[in-house]
């Protein structure tokens, strides 16, 4: 299989701890045969290769004592370097909306001379 890059998906990887962990995670991945690897840092890789490919990947590096799992590319990987350089502080999806806080307007009403409330003035009209 050769993977296309419309196909690039990325993996949240647990218990990462440093650089020698990013080398045994990318040995890891490229042993894993249609998937190639676009990237690798703590936590996180992108690959590219098929929805088999990357359940492959997973079990793969399960099996190496990283637990990982596919995030949606829409979502982005929350924590990556690349998110940190660009000043991104967090993602969350679906979180709940604020919706602002508004003050009533009042409502101006003229009363005709002799009218008690501007209702009574309104039904005169």
């Amino acid at each position: 299989m050769n993977p296309s890059p419309g196909n690039s998906r990325n993996l949240q990887i647990d218990d990462m701890k440093g650089e020698a962990c990013v080398q045994k995670v990318t040995g890891t991945l490229q042993g894993v045969p249609g998937v190639k690897t676009e990237s690798v840092s703590v936590g996180v890789a992108t690959i590219v290769c098929d929805p088999l490919g990357s359940t492959a990947a997973c079990t793969a590096l399960g099996k190496a004592g990283y637990p990982s799992r596919e995030t949606p590319s829409t979502q982005g990987v929350i924590g990556t370097k690349r998110e940190s350089e660009q000043g991104a502080v967090s993602r969350s999806v679906g979180s709940p909306s604020v919706t602002p806080t508004t003050t009533p307007t009042p409502v101006l009403a003229t009363v005709k001379p002799g009218a008690t409330s501007a209702v009574e003035s309104a039904k005169d009209s």
